[in-house]
């Protein structure tokens, strides 16, 4: 897999997006800290989850946006404004500035880097070979959960000991270096004459009718939003079995949190060689079926060392499907659409979970643990079957026809 790295832009591209996922991973833990340190109120705390998981939304409407910019100019103007924000949030947070003009900072933040995702998605498939594809979207999944780890691991640890003002300066640094890693990648692109001469309007309608056209795009989104709704609750569901069943205590559930952190790791690095050998529905199917069956069976034994190896394979796992939906939807989509198709099932992804664990966590009241894994659990089962569902893929035929509107 590391051979992806001769790859001269795709490594400069990946090492800038690590420098800047650990700063950004690193502020996502001091934020809610900060928060409840300079106010004491739970209100305060929800809205700040409010103003960092609203302006997800957005990415329904803005890879209309990345479709009709240059990715890696998008990319560049989203890192330097967010490079900018980071910095005022730093400098609000030395001056003791009122709490409200420090989250609609953060709103802004979010929103701003929320271009960021489809466009980096849609670029990376110009940057390598569609035969190094697994190679690439599995390094950046493993580079993305060595981010989450050094951010839960030294996220806190770090607040105690530099405090938050200088956590939001080294996460603006962190966009800083991005953008400056990006202007050493070189790449010819040129915009799809449909983006350049159909309306924004035009162009996000056509995004949307090739998904609802498309059964394959409808089977990934399906399947996905069915296991993401599933998953919300399991951070809490854990959370309550580690402190009940099992016994336990907040460092036994960072444990379980590393060892689920270090699974994704190595199912990006595991990716090349699962391609060779299954393809990725088949990697999407089977990967949704065995998180099902695995999260289903947490419940069987209170016992650190069971729920660790659990929530490292289903880790494993969890990465491998992540990895193969880049893939397919690579494999899939038109190039020129790529930024409205990640963006909407990103948004969609993301809008699933907080309503997920609204419903699913409201149950924790009612059924007990265990049972609660089992429903968890039943939902990714039911997303690997729906792959179980024969389908012909015409996206070519509808790419054609929206195209012509």
């Amino acid at each position: 897999m590391l051979g992806i790295l001769k790859n001269r832009n795709y490594a400069i591209l990946f090492s800038g997006q690590l420098v800047s996922t650990i700063g950004n991973n690193l502020y996502t833990i001091a934020l809610p800290w900060y928060v409840y340190s300079i106010t004491g109120s739970k209100k305060a705390l929800v809205l700040s989850g409010l103003s960092v998981f609203i302006p997800h939304i957005a990415g329904l409407f803005v890879g209309t946006f990345t479709d009709r910019w240059i990715k890696k100019d998008t990319m560049i103007w989203v890192d330097l404004l967010r490079g900018i924000i980071t910095i005022l949030l730093a400098v609000l947070a030395i001056k003791h500035v009122s709490f409200y003009y420090f989250i609609a900072l953060v709103f802004l933040l979010q929103l701003v880097g929320s271009f960021f995702s489809p466009a980096s998605s849609a670029m990376t498939p110009l940057l390598v070979e569609k035969e190094d594809l697994p190679s690439a979207f599995g390094l950046s999944q493993s580079g993305n959960a060595v981010a989450q780890l050094i951010g839960t691991v030294g996220g806190g640890a770090l607040f105690g000991l530099i405090g938050a003002p200088l956590l939001f300066f080294s996460n603006g640094i962190s966009f800083f270096l991005s953008v400056l890693s990006l202007c050493f990648i070189r790449i010819q692109e040129t915009i799809h004459h449909e983006n350049i001469s159909n309306s924004f309007i035009q162009n996000w309608l056509n995004g949307i009718q090739m998904i609802y056209r498309s059964k394959s795009i409808l089977r990934i989104i399906a399947a996905g939003l069915l296991a993401n709704f599933g998953l919300a609750p399991l951070e809490i569901t854990f959370t309550a079995w580690i402190k009940g069943p099992m016994h336990s205590n907040s460092f036994s559930f960072g444990l379980i949190n590393a060892g689920f952190l270090t699974g994704l790791l190595i199912g990006g690095l595991l990716m090349p060689i699962i391609r060779k050998r299954i393809n990725s529905i088949n990697t999407l199917k089977y990967g949704l079926l065995f998180i099902g069956i695995w999260i289903a069976l947490i419940g069987v034994f209170p016992n650190f060392y069971w729920a660790l190896s659990v929530m490292t394979i289903v880790g494993i796992a969890l990465a491998l499907v992540n990895t193969s939906l880049d893939v397919l939807l690579v494999d899939i989509v038109p190039q020129h659409m790529r930024g409205r198709v990640f963006g909407a099932f990103n948004g969609l992804i993301v809008l699933s979970g907080p309503i997920g664990l609204s419903i699913l966590g409201s149950l924790l009241s009612y059924i007990s643990l265990s049972w609660m894994f089992v429903i968890i659990g039943a939902l990714s089962l039911v997303g690997g079957l729906i792959y179980y569902i024969p389908i012909k893929n015409n996206i070519g035929e509808i790419s054609s026809q929206t195209q012509s509107v």
